[in-house]
């Protein structure tokens, strides 16, 4: 006896209610169905959609540790996109070792060194001794489970402004730029905390050693580009500047550091990180050979 067997549309909606949970992008466009569920507030807006949930992970799959190894570290596909690239470059330029997880190529540098595709155990244990984890994307990320899998093992991150990493990456955990200069200069030494300072003094020992004197720039640093406004703001190009949060505690305002020059009272310039806006320059707080830190003020005129 021969059985067959057809699928025909549902002349009737469900009895429950039910929703389709997207996890990749579409082309762009596409809008989604009504009732679909994106991953990010990024990822929502770029589909026409209003609704999302960020993924988790298990803080029981992973190892929390505050003191960390000598190495950096990448996870993920090695594809163009995902910005293993920058990574490598990072490494190469500042000379600290990566370990590059997720794939395998040959490497003739000393401070690279592919280790494969990693799980379980092993990707715990990457993380947790990781001293930063590279996530340079330069695609837009639904989210990018990487990065909570980095932060729940006390590790952060160093991303870009694309899809839902300005979500996820906050200045209290990691760094955001848009250029692998960017990302270097954002990028501490310990890793633990991200921290901007101006090198006051040189002084050699008599044993040879070079001992500095370091004043430490309040506020959390984040990459910004600024230009200049006025009749001629189609000419201005953006320059790399840092901007450093409030520090209550010091009494210290936001502040901007900017190239040398660029400081005059009451100037209004264009800052933009994730948006673009204008600041009033207000007063000039410190110099340095090569940049000024300067607080300021929005300015709606």
């Amino acid at each position: 006896m021969a059985f067959r067997l057809a699928c025909v549309p549902l002349r009737t909606p469900p009895d429950v209610p039910w929703i389709r949970r997207l996890a990749g992008n579409w082309k762009p466009g596409t809008t989604g169905a009504p009732n679909t569920l994106y991953l990010s507030e990024n990822h929502a807006r770029r589909h026409g959609g209003h609704a999302w949930v960020y993924n988790g992970v298990d803080p029981a799959d992973f190892v929390f540790r505050p003191e960390k190894d000598d190495y950096d570290l990448f996870l993920g596909r090695l594809h163009g996109v995902k910005g293993y690239r920058w990574a490598i470059e990072g490494a190469k330029r500042t000379r600290r070792r990566l370990l590059v997880a997720g794939g395998w190529r040959p490497s003739l540098s000393r401070w690279v060194r592919y280790v494969g595709k990693v799980g379980g155990d092993r990707k715990a244990a990457l993380l947790a001794g990781a001293r930063v984890l590279w996530m340079p994307a330069l695609w837009d990320e639904p989210f990018g489970i990487t990065l909570i899998e980095a932060l729940v093992s006390g590790t952060p991150v160093l991303g870009t402004h694309r899809g839902s990493l300005p979500e996820v990456i906050s200045p209290e955990v990691g760094a955001l730029g848009d250029t692998v200069e960017e990302l270097i200069a954002l990028r501490p030494a310990g890793a633990r905390n991200f921290q901007l300072g101006q090198v006051r003094w040189l002084m050699t020992t008599e044993a040879g050693e070079l001992v500095c004197g370091v004043k430490y720039l309040p506020g959390v640093p984040q990459a910004v580009a600024a230009r200049g406004t006025g009749v001629h703001l189609a000419e201005e190009q953006f320059v790399q500047a840092i901007a450093l949060g409030a520090v209550p505690a010091l009494q210290s305002p936001p502040t901007l550091v900017l190239p040398s020059g660029w400081f005059k009272p009451r100037r209004v310039i264009e800052a933009s990180m994730r948006t673009t806006t204008r600041l009033r320059l207000h007063e000039a707080m410190e110099r340095g050979a090569d940049f000024e830190r300067v607080t300021f003020e929005p300015f709606t005129g």
